[in-house]
């Protein structure tokens, strides 16, 4: 193995430069549309359902139905089919919520796998 020197400067040049590098790294993120697009649309009134939190747990559960821990890990490929997913969680959370039933809606879900 080659030994390489390099001055104090160099080196925390080197430090700063990969530094750069791996918050960039981080920093990257794939932009879910057709997933933020679906959430855009139905989210005034999943506010009135929970105040939120319940695209939350759409989104976990989109990500859990294709098969993945978090809804950052759907690969590019999927992006369509997930937000065919979430628009399918959404409408039946509405559904359930506007007609007060909300056992209707876990039971409707086991039904149609």
């Amino acid at each position: 193995m080659e030994e390489i020197t390099l001055t104090k400067e160099q080196l925390e040049e080197l430090k700063e430069q990969i530094k750069i590098e791996i918050l960039a790294e981080k920093k990257i993120s794939v932009y879910n549309k057709p997933l933020v697009s679906v959430q855009r649309k139905y989210w005034e009134q999943l506010i009135r359902i929970n105040m939120g939190s319940t695209w939350e747990v759409i989104r976990r559960m989109t990500a859990y139905l294709l098969g993945y821990k978090k809804s950052k890990d759907i690969p590019e490929t999927r992006f369509e089919e997930a937000a065919n997913i979430a628009e399918t969680l959404c409408i039946k959370v509405i559904e359930a919520f506007s007609k007060g039933d909300e056992s209707n809606l876990i039971q409707t879900e086991r039904k149609e796998k």
